[in-house]
């Protein structure tokens, strides 16, 4: 009898931690229902059934902030009592984030038995994976909806645009693309550090004055994005021609300062289908702030007449401008940091005209609108070809040629016969030739990008992803792609005298790793100072492109730099 009370009692304490454990489960996988309440509530319950006198969770987002103890620390229960550890969990997850489970047990009380640890165990070890898999979701949202400086990016856009798109909502909004006057000189003036602190307090003054149902999004470098009822349009303006900022760190110096802007009102008529146009007309009417013939915010309505015949004289011009051959290759050397010499080369496109030089940003973006890019594309290479083809009949070894491809051929099932027929005609290797891509450019086109890329590389060009870590969907793009090179952005390379344990300086430290160990060739973009060179060789980038080494340069120049080689 006293053997049957006893399985009894034994049974009905396992049915308790059963109900007890099912309870639990409901609460962690109930996505749409948790809340932190109803966690604390079970896992009280769970403290109280196993007499814990404390229970404490940690998160840390990296290992680095493990170190420093900064992190979140969370002790749902603890009655006070005197204390000892009886389980103590740590899991590094996928992402390198650390999470801690500590259970205490009071120093008097009678020791559990090796069933009920083998219970309480696996209660910590759920919590664990449940913290884990919330916390990697949030850091999947935070990376996949901002950027590396912690701005919301065009995905984020995208997002709120097609949320209000499909419920009705987007007549009477205001979509306004803006710029800073001058902020290339406030880098060069003020210092890189100074410059982002002028940019981050801009964008929280129109962050601030956008409403709560705004958003204002970065896009690249000081280009933002924004979004915003009609009514706050007076306030953003008076920002835009003119805000006074606080630059340095003891808060003494300020500066006033303005940007451009384009501006378009949407309206019913206004669907997603139409987005890419309304991005194209708000770019157009911000180059047309730029210019200042119209001031410096520019309405698209206010506009359009004058952009179509913009556009149209532009691409006269761009006819006439194969005939004369106002088109040019600039390249920029890309050098080996172990022997200071030029190892590679990216082949930039100028149009000479009237003897003064148009930037691409000048007329790619007009180009791009139509299928002329792609003619633009195939006439640069033949020029690099050319180049190369003259250097090899003089005797020495051209280098590896990056040229850059737009998205527009993605769809073009016949590109890469186009690309051989050209290179073929100077009867050149075609390992002198890379073919890039912009990461932005790969929006939507996945399918399409690994296609080409792996046909570029079975007929033996080389390809390569440029301004990698900014675009939509970094890791994806090298897990489903088999790049030859990634070229690092240079938002990413730290500062002459950041720290080594700062923000920017771990992920470049971290991101050079994962990709070196990988398999890929790294090129880090943006180098301009001899410390930067350094830290390069400290995280196994062997090849540089910068200012450090050169400006895109005129061929003469850069046939001199290539004979001649770096020493560095």
């Amino acid at each position: 009898m006293k053997g049957s009370l006893q399985e009894f009692m034994v049974s009905e304490r396992d049915e308790q931690f059963h109900d007890l454990l099912e309870r639990f489960v409901d609460v962690i996988v109930d996505t749409e229902g948790f809340t932190r309440e109803r966690l604390v509530g079970i896992l009280v319950e769970v403290a109280k059934f196993f007499n814990l006198s404390k229970g404490v969770t940690e998160f840390y987002e990296n290992l680095w902030h493990e170190q420093l103890g900064k992190g979140e620390i969370f002790i749902d229960y603890d009655d006070g009592r005197e204390s000892k550890v009886i389980i103590s969990l740590r899991v590094v997850t996928p992402v390198l984030s650390v999470v801690k489970c500590t259970l205490y047990h009071p120093v008097d009380a009678e020791e559990l038995s090796e069933d009920e640890y083998k219970k309480l165990n696996l209660v910590a070890r759920g919590l664990i994976r449940f913290i884990s898999r919330n916390r990697l979701q949030n850091s999947i949202e935070r990376i996949a909806f901002h950027d590396f400086y912690g701005f919301p990016n065009a995905n984020f856009f995208f997002r709120k645009y097609d949320q209000l798109n499909r419920d009705g909502k987007l007549s009477g909004k205001i979509l306004l693309v803006y710029n800073l006057r001058n902020f290339s000189v406030f880098n060069a003036e003020f210092g890189r550090k100074n410059g982002d602190r002028i940019l981050k307090s801009f964008y929280e003054a129109i962050k601030y004055s956008v409403g709560e149902d705004g958003i204002v999004c970065r896009i690249s470098s000081d280009n933002f994005l924004c979004m915003f009822d009609t009514g706050f349009m007076p306030r953003i303006e008076q920002i835009l021609k003119g805000y006074p900022i606080i630059y340095d760190e003891q808060g003494m110096k300020r500066i006033l300062v303005s940007g451009y802007a384009g501006v378009i009102v949407l309206t019913e008529k206004i669907t997603l289908n139409s987005l890419e146009d309304i991005l194209s007309g708000l770019y157009n009417a911000l180059s047309e702030a730029r210019i200042g013939t119209y001031g410096s915010i520019v309405y698209v309505s206010d506009k359009d007449s004058l952009e179509q015949e913009r556009i149209k004289k532009l691409k006269v011009m761009f006819q006439e401008a194969f005939a004369s051959g106002e088109f040019s290759a600039f390249y920029q050397p890309k050098v080996s940091i172990d022997t200071g010499k030029v190892v590679g080369t990216e082949a930039l496109c100028r149009w000479i005209h009237d003897g003064k030089v148009m930037l691409p940003s000048e007329f790619i973006p007009v180009l791009e609108l139509s299928n002329e890019i792609c003619r633009l594309d195939f006439h640069v290479l033949d020029i690099v070809c050319g180049d190369i083809k003259r250097w090899l009949d003089s005797g020495f070894e051209p280098v590896r040629v990056s040229v850059n491809l737009s998205r527009k051929h993605l769809s073009n099932m016949e590109l890469i016969s186009h690309l051989s027929k050209i290179v073929d005609g100077y009867n050149i290797p075609h390992k002198y030739i890379e073919f890039e891509f912009t990461e932005t450019t790969t929006h939507g086109g996945v399918y399409n990008l690994k296609r080409v890329v792996s046909e570029l590389q079975e007929a033996g060009f080389s390809t390569a992803v440029d301004d990698f870590g900014i675009g939509y969907s970094s890791l994806s793009l090298i897990r489903e792609i088999p790049w030859n090179v990634i070229k690092l952005d240079k938002d990413f390379l730290p500062l002459d005298g950041e720290a080594s344990d700062s923000k920017t300086s771990v992920m470049y430290r971290h991101i050079a790793s994962l990709i070196h160990d990988i398999g890929f060739e790294t090129v880090t973009e943006g180098v301009e100072t001899a410390r930067q060179v350094q830290i390069l060789r400290e995280n196994k980038c062997h090849i540089a492109q910068g200012f450090y080494f050169d400006k895109p340069l005129p061929v003469e120049q850069f046939e001199i730099r290539l004979k001649q080689g770096y020493k560095i």
